[in-house]
């Protein structure tokens, strides 16, 4: 199961369905708090994560994850419009497995990374 964290319901329902249609299943939430919430619960094989987002920031939840031995090892992918290289910086130094910018990417690329980071 894929996490799509993303504070955009439109793009966070598009990509899901994008993914379903390429085998994987996907589940959404609509903030950092939302997806510490869901983790407490399940966890994912791959967690897909935007920086921007209001309330807490992606490199946020990154670093929480990577602070609790139960996700400390979860594969992340940044899937943002845009970050600040210090951001940049921090997320590759807490171990993401790959940064995609939005807009410039294609689901096949996408679909691409997470085979190649899951295998």
């Amino acid at each position: 199961m894929l996490l799509i964290v993303d504070d955009s319901r439109d793009f966070t329902e598009v990509l899901a369905r994008l993914l379903r249609y390429h085998g994987y299943e996907a589940q959404t939430a609509m903030s950092g708090t939302d997806a510490l919430t869901w983790l407490n619960v399940k966890t994912p094989s791959l967690i897909l994560l935007d920086v921007m987002m209001p309330e807490m920031s992606g490199i946020d939840v990154l670093r929480t994850l990577r602070s609790d031995r139960k996700h400390a090892d979860t594969p992340v992918l940044i899937l943002t419009a845009g970050c600040t290289p210090q951001e940049e910086q921090e997320a590759r130094s807490l171990g993401v497995s790959g940064m995609l910018r939005k807009g410039s990417v294609e689901i096949a690329e996408i679909v691409a990374v997470i085979q190649s980071t899951l295998s």
